[in-house]
């Protein structure tokens, strides 16, 4: 019976962890966001630069697939942040009907100042012992996922 419980008490902390994993990626989804609106960048054009962050460059059909937004929509936001010098769009010589979307120093830098940003907030109410010690657990949180 008491095997039973703590497995159960397991199963419990352990969907609590992937709760709280999960609110900790929307609230500091939102708040690179919020960084982000602060420098000048809509929402969605936003949302383009955490697709390309998050998966490296890629097509106008594959981000389209991504963001799952009008292709007309996706391709004026890429429009908006290609004159900021955020992106370039280059068509392979191989195959000129395909458009690759690349990121431009610009955009590292923008996305640098963001993330720093981001960091300084959790800096201020993260004690460094408190940082080391959340670290350490989702690093072993990690290695026992893999």
């Amino acid at each position: 019976m008491k095997k039973h419980k703590n497995m159960k008490s397991q199963v419990s902390s352990s969907r609590r962890i992937i709760g709280l994993i999960r609110d900790a990626h929307a609230l500091l989804r939102s708040r690179f966001m919020s960084k982000a609106q602060n420098m000048g960048y809509s929402m969605p054009q936003f949302m383009v630069m955490y697709e390309l962050t998050s998966a490296g460059d890629m097509t106008m059909h594959e981000l389209n697939g991504r963001l799952k937004l009008p292709k007309s929509t996706v391709s004026r936001i890429v429009d908006q942040l290609v004159d900021k010098k955020m992106l370039k769009r280059i068509r392979p010589e191989n195959n000129r009907r395909v458009v690759m979307l690349k990121a431009t120093p610009s955009y590292i830098k923008g996305k640098m100042a963001i993330r720093n940003l981001v960091v300084e907030d959790i800096d201020k109410v993260l004690s460094h012992s408190k940082a080391k010690i959340l670290l350490q657990a989702l690093e072993e949180l990690v290695e026992s996922i893999k």
